[in-house]
């Protein structure tokens, strides 16, 4: 189980990724249940690149959420990769199943 979700973000959004993966910490910190998980800068086919995972409950369930935050191909914009799915023992095999998809993206 899980989901994957790709959203260009509005170039009027700003580029700052370090900001926003502050402000998804502040987010989970603020869900139910929420706990933040860290988050660690990295180098993809995209260039920097930053990731923020953390875990909160929705409908009684714990639910875990790995966000990728990397500047969108054509470079105006910030794209992010979200991947939630059930909280677990499999954390490390669920992030590192996205850093696989994070390293085919790839601009058109």
């Amino acid at each position: 189980e899980g989901k994957i979700l790709f959203e260009p973000r509005s170039p009027e959004e700003g580029q700052n990724l370090p900001e926003m993966v502050n402000a998804h910490k502040n987010l989970i910190q603020g869900r139910e249940d929420g706990e933040y998980g860290g988050g660690q800068e990295l180098i993809s086919p995209l260039g920097t690149t930053f990731y923020s995972r953390g875990r909160f409950l929705s409908n009684d369930a714990m639910i875990e959420e790995t966000v990728i935050f990397a500047l969108h191909p054509t470079g105006d914009r910030v794209l992010t990769i979200t991947y939630r799915y059930p909280a677990g023992e499999d954390s490390s095999e669920r992030i590192q199943q996205l850093f696989d998809v994070l390293a085919v993206v790839e601009g058109m």
